[in-house]
Formats: C-alpha cells, sequence, structure tokens
C-alpha cells in the first residue's frame, strides 16, 4: 500500500485501475493498494447476514422516506449538513432508541403518581408506552407516557389502584420514526 500527500500524478484520484490497483481517498492523503480479491464462494456467518438483512429493510425504508413528502420533510430537518434525506433515514432505521434511568421511586401504587424514564435516538423518539403488570403477570393498565420539556424524558401517570407492589412489572417500549421498538422491563 503506497500513500502520497501530495503528488500531482494521483492527486484527488479515485477507483481502479486495471483490475491491478485501487486508488482511494483519506483526508487529504490518496492511497494506493492491491486490487482485492474476494473468494466468490465464501458464506456470509450468521452475523453477517443479520447484519446484510437489518441494513437491506433500513435501504426499503430509506426508498420509501425518500418518496414519501411526510417522511422526507421529516428526514430534511433532522439531517446533518451535507445529508441527504436516504442516507439520514438509512442512518435511523439501522439505530433502534434507548431506554436509560428509570425514576419509580415516587410510585407507590398510587393513581396520579408519575414514572419517568429517558428515552433517545439518533434522531427522534416518536413514543414511549408504559405497562404496568401485577406480580401475577396480569395487565393492570397501560398508555402512553407524555415528553417533558427537556425533550428526552417520557413520564407515565398511573390511572389505577396497585394494591400489591412488590413483584409488580412496569414495561416501557420506546419507538422511533421507521418504528424501531426498544423495550426495558423493570420487576419492583
Amino acid at each position: 500500500m503506497a500513500i502520497a500527500t501530495d503528488n500531482i500524478l494521483v492527486r484527488n484520484i479515485y477507483g481502479g485501475l486495471g483490475k491491478q490497483v485501487v486508488f482511494r481517498q483519506r483526508g487529504d492523503k490518496t492511497i494506493m493498494a492491491k486490487w482485492p480479491s474476494i473468494d466468490k464462494n465464501r458464506k456470509p456467518t450468521p452475523g453477517q447476514s443479520a447484519a446484510q438483512q437489518q441494513f437491506q429493510v433500513a435501504v426499503y425504508f430509506a426508498q420509501f422516506a425518500r418518496k414519501d413528502e411526510q417522511l422526507s420533510a421529516i428526514y430534511k430537518n433532522l439531517a446533518r449538513k451535507h445529508q441527504s434525506v436516504y442516507h439520514a433515514a438509512i442512518s435511523d432505521a439501522k439505530i433502534a432508541p434507548e431506554l436509560s434511568d428509570p425514576v419509580l421511586k415516587a410510585y407507590t401504587g398510587k393513581p396520579g403518581q408519575q414514572l419517568i424514564i429517558t428515552a433517545t435516538d439518533n434522531y427522534k423518539v416518536v413514543s414511549v408506552l408504559c405497562s404496568i403488570f401485577t406480580p401475577d403477570g396480569q395487565l393492570l393498565e397501560s398508555g402512553e407516557a407524555i415528553q417533558l420539556d427537556n425533550e428526552y424524558d417520557w413520564a407515565y401517570t398511573a390511572t389505577k389502584e396497585n394494591a400489591s407492589l412488590p413483584g409488580t412489572t412496569i414495561r416501557f417500549a420506546a419507538f422511533d420514526i421507521p418504528k424501531n421498538e426498544t423495550e426495558l422491563v423493570i420487576t419492583l
């Protein structure tokens, strides 16, 4: 591999030459390397197959987002500088939201008490659902959390009495624009 930083013959050149060498640009450097050899009989590992499938789903979503006026406008506003709607949508579709820092100390099983969770995403979290299950696994209540003013905390206000708090399970689910879902389950 050869690296050139200020050679007028190869400055800003990229691509292949006669299936012998490949020129690449990395910052202000031009890199010349041997033409890559790929085994056409190789089989992807299960991890590689999963990554390829995830990327294919992201590409399908990005193609749809580019054609859909509403999604296109959303990603145009959310895209970084010099990033296309298509690439912003791929990036968003590949990364699911993250849930962290549940604040449940104030919840004693009474109606009107808040359960708070931090939900973040590389672009935008659009909804967070909260479900409360009794110790025997029965759904006590469920509903949408409300986004707080800081834009990353979400609060769900309990509406029903929970008489048996120990063993109660609280499930948070966060969704982003491409409908990626992340769950966090906590047992009290």
